[in-house]
């Protein structure tokens, strides 16, 4: 994986998502260790739940963690169905049928908010 994401397969669309720097950095967000990846939802949940604050909720939560099968320190986010549904994130979405995206910059995860750390 390189700065233009997964590797694809032909008819595959391109797409890059802006947020909101507000929002994106008031959000909750938690790590998710490799001994949940491939698990059910419910365990996944169950993690993020026990890092939540009164008030918040892991349907609201984004969830951080190095992505299977690539080199060690790449990292993948998950912007929950109902952050993206509530639009919490003020984010707008861009897609393209080819790699040549005009926004190519990296994204730095190195953001406030996080209830643990990444293992």
């Amino acid at each position: 994986m390189d700065l233009d994401g997964y590797d694809g397969s032909a008819g595959d669309w391109y797409c890059y998502v802006l947020a909101e720097a507000g929002p994106l950095t008031q959000a909750p967000k938690v790590w998710i260790p490799k001994r949940l990846w491939d698990k059910p939802e419910i365990n996944i949940a169950a993690l993020v739940t026990g890092y939540m604050r009164p008030g918040e909720s892991p349907d609201h939560t984004l969830r951080f963690s190095q992505i299977k099968g690539y080199p060690e320190g790449t990292t993948q986010m998950l912007i929950p169905t109902r952050m993206v549904q509530d639009n919490t994130l003020r984010t707008s979405a861009y897609c393209y049928p080819t790699r040549r995206l005009p926004y190519h910059h990296r994204v730095d995860y190195d953001w406030a908010n996080f209830r643990n750390r990444q293992r």
